[in-house]
């Protein structure tokens, strides 16, 4: 993180632990399953959390306040907030990444993918996913623009 600080998602832990550069815990959430952790600019804290029948995608401020929840059971492995406010999700057992808005309306939506593990949104607003068997990006209107096929992916980035 830009404060030197390493953000991670202690899935069988359930926790979620900030740790700096000198091996000390400096900020832990509890009573979550984090596949995934993102540090947002206001300080806050976007996790999938794939607790058992409670699994979401949730945002906590520093205190630890659940300030902005979307609720999910279909396995949310990745999430990340976008310029736009919204966030990109990714639903592996739905086998789906859908953008959502703050009021949990879904404005795009990538439907028919398998076992989705990760996607990222691209500078030209199209979106790369990677999948079992392939990585592949989609356009704005959920065209396939191109695909590589590998053995399984489950990490991609937009740089």
């Amino acid at each position: 993180m830009p404060n030197g600080n390493t953000l991670i998602a202690d899935t069988v832990g359930d926790r979620v632990v900030e740790v700096s550069p000198q091996k000390e815990i400096v900020w832990k959430l509890t009573d979550v399953r984090p596949y995934d952790v993102e540090r947002l600019a206001n300080g806050n804290t976007l996790v999938c959390d794939q607790r058992s029948k409670r699994e979401r995608v949730v945002e906590f401020d520093p205190s630890g306040k659940v300030v902005w929840e979307y609720p999910t059971p279909n396995s949310p492995f990745d999430a990340d907030r976008l310029a736009n406010g919204n966030t990109l999700i990714t639903e592996r057992n739905k086998h789906r990444v859908i953008e959502v808005d703050r009021d949990g309306n879904i404005v795009f939506q990538i439907d028919n993918l398998n076992a989705p593990s990760d996607a990222d949104r691209l500078p030209n607003g199209h979106t790369l996913i990677a999948e079992n068997g392939a990585v592949r990006e989609f356009d704005r209107q959920g065209r396939q623009c191109w695909m590589r096929a590998v053995a399984w992916a489950v990490e991609v980035n937009r740089y």
